[in-house]
């Protein structure tokens, strides 16, 4: 190899002080076209973009969260874009038994293919979400900050540096509902 590469500061940092290879930094980037909304232009949506229902997604604290939320944003939306897991229907049909006001806050769009489609969720919506266990380096948080979204996302991996230390966004515990919709 000529070249090994970390999109993740950390990760590199980690692989550089534990083995005798030279791994380096090239963060993922975008070019944003100059199209990027200000927050103010936006609607009051609360958007995220994956595999809806997956354990390591952890969906339901995306959820509960928003229910807990949603006492305080009266106005706001959920709209979760992706495939749904076939196991998480039973949640979904529990959560509307549990809040049925939020029927129609709460959106399931399904998978989004067409790129321009996908890019508009991202402009339309204010916040940009991912509750997940894990991840590597997402590649929607990037589709999400083009678009100015502001980041809320629970404290894994590269949590951190989207961020920017708290500069476009903030993160919560993982796992922690009631800080996630704080």
């Amino acid at each position: 190899f000529d070249i090994i590469s970390s999109e993740s500061y950390d990760i590199c940092q980690y692989f550089n002080d534990n083995f005798p290879v030279h791994f380096e930094y090239i963060p993922n980037g975008f070019y944003d076209n100059g199209n990027k909304k200000n927050i103010e232009e936006k609607e009051n949506i609360i958007l995220t973009v994956a595999r809806i229902g997956d354990i390591e997604k952890a969906n339901d604290v995306m959820l509960n969260g928003f229910a807990e939320a949603s006492k305080v944003l009266k106005d706001w939306k959920l709209r979760m874009v992706g495939n749904i897991n076939k196991e998480f229907n039973d949640f979904i049909s529990e959560y509307f038994k549990k809040y049925p006001e939020l029927k129609n806050r709460v959106e399931f769009v399904g998978p989004i293919h067409d790129r321009e489609i996908l890019d508009r969720e991202y402009q339309m919506a204010k916040i940009f979400t991912l509750t997940s266990i894990s991840e590597g380096f997402p590649t929607v948080f990037l589709e999400a900050i083009k678009s100015g979204c502001y980041i809320v996302t629970s404290d894994f991996g590269v949590a951190d540096e989207i961020t920017q230390h708290g500069t476009l966004g903030s993160i919560f515990s993982t796992g922690d509902y009631s800080s996630c919709s704080g």
